[in-house]
């Protein structure tokens, strides 16, 4: 390792720009390109069977996830639910999106014992180092946001990628 990765393996999860701010994150089992079209005729069924009720319709009729309601457990439920073919288990089971901490709200990096996000992270995405600046180490993220609502600091978010 020189020198230069050395530093580099220091480095947070990349600053969200603010065009990713404002876009949604969609549920997983969507195709890569998909609109979201078809869903302006839909009931909801999608966030309606949603075990974690992570999944909420927006304004303007499509399925997006809010975190602050839960996480994704990647159950498929949603994708069997949907008739409009928006969501399938053909498609990929993974959410298109990144784990964000935001470390001037972390109460672990401003030096006060908390791990709340690192309890509920079932990939074990988040590392500590000596229980102070944890980090999320986005090849382990699932995205699936259950530290979002575990973070009483509303310190952890999750943006599309």
């Amino acid at each position: 390792m020189t020198r230069r990765d050395f530093f580099k393996s220091f480095k947070l999860t990349k600053k969200p720009d603010v065009h990713t701010l404002n876009m949604p994150v969609r549920p997983p089992y969507s195709a890569i390109n998909e609109t979201f079209e078809l869903c302006l005729g839909c009931p909801g069924s999608c966030a309606s069977i949603c075990p974690t009720k992570v999944i909420v319709i927006q304004e303007d009729k499509t399925p997006h996830l809010d975190y602050h309601q839960g996480g994704c457990v990647f159950c498929g439920d949603c994708a069997k639910a949907c008739d409009k073919g928006v969501l399938t288990l053909s498609n990929p089971s993974e959410i298109r999106a990144i784990a964000h901490l935001d470390t001037t709200r972390c109460e672990a990096w401003n030096q006060i014992p908390c791990d709340s996000c690192i309890a509920i992270c079932e990939p074990m995405a988040i590392l500590f180092y000596a229980k102070f600046n944890p980090k999320i180490d986005l090849s382990s993220c699932t995205a699936c946001g259950f530290c979002v609502k575990a973070c009483h600091d509303r310190a952890m978010s999750v943006l599309p990628s």
